[in-house]
């Protein structure tokens, strides 16, 4: 009898082994925002416009007018981000407007981010107000980056805000 409990206390921790295993491999899956604050690199947002024509450059949002965050892919590297419902930017000057148009909004003022996939290698920035966007893994070279399509809003006169 005391032979079989003991088998059975070894068949429960490798299954529970099993579990966490399987649990865990999904947790690397997802990439993560994280604020530029120069241990990368040191780059502003200034620079990112400045050399706009280096990056695939994508907004979301319900207009340039109305932008929830700006989306720049260095294009040039071995790894890439893709989407379905970012807009691409079509020149310099209407990058610059969606930039003003961020900076305008006093309540939920942008910050430049690094977009890192589940390695923590840099795959682009996002420059918004929101600290969060879903991010996932296709493959080890590839994120699919989901869509924002509402700056953060101050409610005010509800007694409350949608935000960040």
């Amino acid at each position: 009898m005391d032979h079989q409990r003991h088998y059975i206390w070894k068949v429960f921790f490798l299954v529970m082994s099993m579990c966490l295993m399987i649990g865990c491999y999904g947790l690397n899956t997802y990439g993560k925002l994280e604020v530029e604050l120069g241990h990368r690199g040191k780059i502003t947002i200034e620079d990112l416009v400045e050399n706009w024509s280096t990056y695939d450059v994508y907004y979301a949002g319900l207009s340039v007018k109305n932008p929830s965050a700006i989306m720049f892919d260095p294009g040039r590297n071995n790894r890439k981000l893709v989407n379905d419902k970012w807009i691409a930017v079509r020149n310099k000057s209407e990058l610059i407007s969606l930039v003003r148009w961020m900076n305008a909004n006093i309540n939920f003022p942008p910050d430049l981010m690094c977009i890192l996939g589940p390695n923590t290698h840099l795959y682009g920035y996002i420059y918004s107000a929101w600290s969060h966007v879903l991010i996932i893994a296709i493959d080890e070279r590839t994120l699919w980056v989901d869509d924002l399509p509402f700056p953060p809003i101050d409610n005010s006169s509800g007694g409350g805000f949608v935000g960040v």
